[in-house]
């Protein structure tokens, strides 16, 4: 992984502990008349600038995806889509970062059904601040679009007409909130 950053974000070198209540993650892809969103009720991320570069991993439990249509969700937990009993986790890690001020782009791998691809997306940094309880926090914003049919993703759905109903392109989005772990300082 390598990091080109031009102001120094963190300020504070280290591990940084994802805050789950201030988090989210989801993706959004067009169905049939507009965007359809979900999201991930869990999961874990990790924001590591121990060597002064930034990195990202985390991982999102697939069964955690919130469809409040029963059959739907199993649709998409499914080995149509996500097929949750054999790739039970989403994972993500970065390779590159290049923060401008506030401003972050990423080139990251992301697995989906047990299939490795490449994306690169763009956010926004905030912080680093002390919140109510004195913690150091800092946010990370990132959007990216990505080919679902590159995880193997292939379900479609037929209008009249011969038209396919599902986008090819899903965004995904997370916005991240991460508190300072002190105890993993760099003197």
């Amino acid at each position: 992984m390598t990091s080109t950053t031009t102001e120094p974000w963190p300020a504070v070198d280290g591990v940084w502990e994802l805050d789950t209540v201030h988090s989210r993650v989801a993706f959004a892809v067009d169905f049939v008349a507009g965007p359809f969103w979900a999201e991930f009720s869990e999961f874990d991320a990790t924001l590591d600038a121990r060597t002064g570069d930034i990195s990202l991993e985390g991982s999102a439990l697939a069964e955690s995806v919130n469809v409040t249509l029963p059959p739907f969700r199993a649709h998409l937990l499914g080995p149509e889509f996500f097929d949750a009993v054999d790739h039970p986790r989403i994972l993500f890690r970065s390779e590159r970062c290049e923060t401008q001020g506030s401003q972050l782009d990423m080139t990251a791998s992301l697995c989906v059904r047990g299939v490795w691809q490449q994306c690169v997306g763009s956010g926004t940094l905030y912080g680093p601040v002390r919140n109510q309880f004195g913690a150091v926090v800092v946010g990370v914003s990132l959007r990216a679009d990505v080919d679902r049919h590159r995880f193997g993703l292939d379900w479609q759905v037929a209008l009249p007409g011969g038209k396919g109903g599902l986008a090819d392109m899903v965004r995904l989005e997370s916005d991240l909130q991460f508190v300072f772990r002190e105890d993993e300082a760099v003197s």
